[in-house]
């Protein structure tokens, strides 16, 4: 009997060790899972934490981009507005052309009318280069295009040009097609900022879902991330309580084991 229970406690002591020790080869094993993500030196979290980071910095870049797009959009929306101003401006001087061109003028409201054209050519001027939201954008450029020396129009044109002048019935004859062809390049440029502001509306949108499609990567990046440590820490604690059971089991059985040799 006592021979059959010291083979026994042999065998018990003998399962107690094996259990011990495959308690603790689950763990080296662990721990080598979980270094042999270092590579190169470089580990997958550091390596994902730079990848986010890149997607940040692009989303980052991609808002400026939008804000800068609408903050072109903006100027273009104010420099429409002003060129319906100066067209109104423009639709005057033609009639006052007109009204000069007209034979039943006479020399005296010649005068007087050719002062109003003078003064609303003047007006166009300033407005097409006092408005401030415009002279921070690149859209400035276009609108000084739209002063009247530049459309040929006042005494500040060229003396050469049709539109310098109306104090005759010929040269307001003259500045009448002047002040339409003005009118043409105020359109053309209309149609062209028009364009312009489409074309922006349309990248703003794809930069938006691009933008939008870079969150989403991002989000998914640290949702595995977490998905990873969670697995991380029940493994951990299955294998802790794993050897917490173990070690209990094995330490009752030889306790079992002694009483019985006693």
């Amino acid at each position: 009997m006592i021979d059959h229970n010291s083979t026994k406690v042999g065998g018990i002591h003998r399962t107690s060790r094996s259990d011990s020790a495959q308690v603790f080869g689950i763990d080296s094993s662990f721990r080598k899972e979980k270094n042999s993500a270092k590579k190169g030196g470089v580990t997958d979290s550091s390596l994902d934490a730079s990848i986010r980071n890149l997607l940040k910095t692009d989303t980052t870049e991609l808002g400026h981009g939008v804000r800068k797009a609408n903050n072109t959009i903006s100027a273009i929306q104010v420099a429409d507005r002003v060129l319906l101003s100066i067209g109104d401006k423009l639709l005057k001087m033609r009639e006052y052309a007109r009204s000069s061109a007209d034979t039943e003028c006479t020399p005296f409201e010649r005068k007087e009318i050719e002062e109003q054209y003078q003064k609303v050519a003047r007006e166009i001027t300033e407005i097409a280069t006092s408005t401030e939201a415009i002279e921070k954008s690149g859209i400035c450029e276009e609108l000084r295009k739209t002063t009247a020396a530049e459309l040929g129009l006042g005494s500040d044109a060229c003396p050469t040009s049709s539109g310098y002048t109306i104090s005759t019935q010929e040269a307001a004859r003259r500045a009448v097609d002047g002040v339409s062809d003005a009118i043409v390049k105020k359109d053309e440029m209309r149609a062209r900022l028009g364009t312009l502001k489409r074309s922006l509306e349309a990248t703003i949108s794809s930069l938006v879902v691009h933008a939008q499609n870079i969150q989403a990567a991002e989000t998914r990046m640290s949702d595995i991330d977490i998905a990873n440590e969670m697995a991380l820490f029940v493994k951990q604690q299955i294998l802790s309580k794993s050897k917490v059971a173990i070690l209990s089991q094995a330490c009752r059985l030889s306790a079992v084991s002694l009483s019985l040799v006693r």
